[in-house]
């Protein structure tokens, strides 16, 4: 295991304030104790440059340059050097941000499938992006490749309309009103699919919710369902009694 520290405390404290270390002639730099100059030896080193990663204002990773022999490194080396570097960071920044999309998913799917009210989501534009299990259910569909992928396509396959049965119009359907920005909660609408004899109807208690990034603009929409067909059957017989 190697220490920083048996290299020089100055070293770890540059690099963590976004500074490079060049060292020329390590057995010769007066800045450096002989127990540091003989823990480089230990590693053949002779000449260094010590390059810092930096993200969010913090050390992430170093690149490093060795030599066995003292080396006057020259300007374009240590241009070389500090493009290299400055990749590093740029590919430590996207497999970052990779990581976070794969946890921002996986807690996504995570959260959709322990909800018993269907769900989707959609973009910016109001195409679909992803739903839970409840949410295929409820539209008879048996897999997600065969929800549609906007609202358009959705229109031809399901017939919305308002409580009443009248036909309403996709500017009122919940996730236009989302993208709008508005929020809407236990909506009732109805639904029923289009052709093959179209099926039951069926009323959804619709809940919404624009999705909005760090600045406040809309990016998606959030909906949720709740079956609320027996309900409204029960209710229309105890008023029919």
């Amino acid at each position: 295991r190697y220490r920083y520290d048996d290299y020089g405390p100055a070293l770890l404290a540059a690099l963590r304030e976004g500074r490079k270390v060049v060292r020329p002639d390590i057995a010769a730099d007066p800045s450096l104790s002989e127990a540091e100059q003989a823990a480089h030896a230990q590693l053949q080193l002779a000449a260094m440059v010590n390059v810092p990663v930096m993200q969010g204002g913090g050390l992430q990773a170093v690149f490093f340059v060795h030599c066995a022999r003292p080396r006057a490194w020259t300007t374009h080396e240590l241009s070389l050097i500090e493009d290299v570097a400055a990749r590093i960071r740029a590919d430590v920044v996207r497999a970052r941000a990779e990581r976070q999309r794969r946890a921002a998913q996986a807690r996504l799917a995570a959260a959709l499938a322990s909800m018993a009210d269907a769900m989707l989501i959609t973009d910016e534009r109001g195409d679909f992006v992803d739903c839970n299990e409840a949410f295929l259910a409820m539209h008879q569909l048996p897999r997600k490749a065969d929800v549609p992928h906007s609202l358009a396509v959705y229109a031809e396959r399901f017939e919305v309309t308002a409580t009443a049965g009248a036909p309403l119009p996709q500017g009122q359907w919940p996730v236009p009103c989302a993208l709008r920005g508005e929020t809407g909660l236990g909506r009732e609408i109805g639904l029923q699919r289009v052709g093959d004899g179209g099926g039951p109807r069926w009323i959804g208690s619709h809940s919404y919710a624009p999705i909005r990034n760090g600045g406040g603009v809309v990016t998606g929409a959030v909906v949720s369902i709740r079956d609320n067909t027996e309900l409204r059957r029960i209710a229309a017989e105890l008023e029919a009694s």
